[in-house]
């Protein structure tokens, strides 16, 4: 497939730098997906904002490396590019202190700019975008009127986890994606009061959506569809750090199956890159999909 003919998968949120005991490492959970889907041969369109910073300036520069497009990112005069301080635990488990308020707390797009995200094939979102009134606006309005496969990607990320607000959004989405802590949380119970695929069953009846996705780390992944459960499990890794597995695996799952690949198959390869990248440093490590072993 050439690029020409590839799926566009538009992104929407936050662009920011992780700053871990390793260095500064380019992220955010939409900015991430973006980054994939451009590896995975789909014009890959970031909706977000910067500053008017060097940090920010970083920011188009290796979007542009990566082959996103650039057109959608804003620069802010006065909020600066996001940071967010990771701690990564013994299990490389990153927890995050994410700096507000930012440039990407005050995303906008006119009209013609609104048009152009309109003619993607699939926009995917988080609710951790959602934190800022002026990105939430332009989030709503998009969504009301965005008619491709929109894919929301829970990310509750303390004290930024209002849960009314993530239903809120994940409610609009055709597609949504979460991990097991993000599952019972929404849920408001315990793997002692339901177990995990009765956990699920329940998200979707709350959710009203048809399709979920559960990452489940090192575990694999389900997919939940039609009232049928698909499980994975990736091939075995040595685990760096997890910043952007779960982002690698939303974008995989979503560029395959705009390719018309098989659920499943989309699936194990949205695991399989999962893994891959909880292998490596960062969110965004270079990689040929053929070479790590996608389909």
């Amino acid at each position: 497939m050439s690029l020409e003919d590839a799926p566009t998968v538009a992104t929407f949120g936050e662009a920011l730098w992780d700053c871990a005991s390793e260095g500064l490492f380019l992220g955010g959970a939409p900015f991430n997906v973006a980054f994939h889907a451009a590896r995975l041969g789909a014009k890959a369109l970031p909706i977000t904002c910067v500053g008017d910073d060097l940090l920010g300036d970083q920011v188009i520069d290796r979007a542009r490396l990566a082959g996103m497009s650039v057109d959608l990112i804003k620069r802010h005069d006065i909020l600066e590019t996001g940071v967010a301080i990771a701690r990564l635990d013994e299990q490389g488990n990153a927890s995050y202190d994410i700096r507000y308020p930012s440039a990407w707390d005050e995303i906008s797009l006119d009209s013609a700019e609104r048009e152009t995200v309109l003619k993607a094939d699939a926009l995917v979102y988080g609710s951790l975008a959602t934190r800022s009134e002026p990105s939430r606006y332009c989030l709503e309005r998009l969504l009301q009127s965005f008619g491709g496969s929109k894919i929301c990607d829970v990310n509750l990320r303390p004290p930024y986890d209002d849960l009314k607000r993530a239903l809120h959004f994940a409610r609009l989405a055709d597609v949504v994606k979460l991990n097991s802590e993000e599952l019972y949380r929404l849920i408001a119970a315990t793997p002692e009061r339901f177990d995990l695929e009765d956990a699920i069953r329940e998200c979707s009846l709350l959710l009203g959506v048809n399709e979920l996705l559960v990452t489940l780390g090192a575990e694999g992944a389900i997919r939940y569809a039609n009232e049928k459960m698909s499980r994975v499990t990736p091939r075995p890794v040595q685990v760096k750090d997890t910043i952007g597995a779960g982002d690698s695996f939303t974008a995989a799952f979503a560029v395959y199956r705009l390719k018309g690949r098989e659920a499943n198959v989309a699936l194990k390869n949205a695991a399989d890159l999962g893994a891959y990248v909880a292998s490596s440093r960062g969110a965004q490590p270079h990689y040929d999909p053929a070479r790590i072993g996608l389909e």
